[in-house]
């Protein structure tokens, strides 16, 4: 499996602003992403979409739960800002949220069971904002 994937529920944003679950989206649908190297959100169309079933699971923050090599733009001890799997984000790990602003990582935990879980594919910027994280 490569990629990182996300629980039914968790929110992605879209292009008009309102967040609807991973597992709902459609190809053609807008979903906003983020421009590393620009630095702004901008609407991108979904251009594939994945699912897979009894994944291992983790949850960062106790508010989003997604498979290990979930990859979040983010920054810690050495390693500037970039994407990383949750799996090797340590606690106290910064987070980009969507907005741009900082969140801590304060929880990383294994969840214990296993779940059915989805990822999108965006075109041009390959990036988008889920349950409010910057992802890919």
């Amino acid at each position: 499996m490569a990629g990182g994937y996300f629980v039914a529920g968790v929110k992605v944003l879209m292009a008009d602003g309102t967040g609807r679950n991973i597992e709902t989206l459609q190809l053609g649908d807008r979903v906003m992403a983020y421009d590393i190297d620009g630095g702004e959100q901008e609407p991108c169309e979904v251009i594939s979409r994945f699912a897979h079933r009894n994944q291992p699971v983790m949850i960062l923050n106790d508010t989003t739960t997604c498979t290990p090599n979930a990859s979040f733009f983010s920054k810690f001890g050495q390693n500037g800002w970039g994407f990383y799997p949750l799996s090797e984000i340590p606690i106290g790990g910064t987070l980009a949220a969507g907005d741009g602003s900082e969140i801590p990582a304060e929880s990383i935990a294994d969840v214990g069971r296993r779940a059915d879980v989805f990822a999108i594919g965006v075109d041009r910027l390959q990036t988008y904002i889920a349950n409010g994280y910057r992802v890919r």
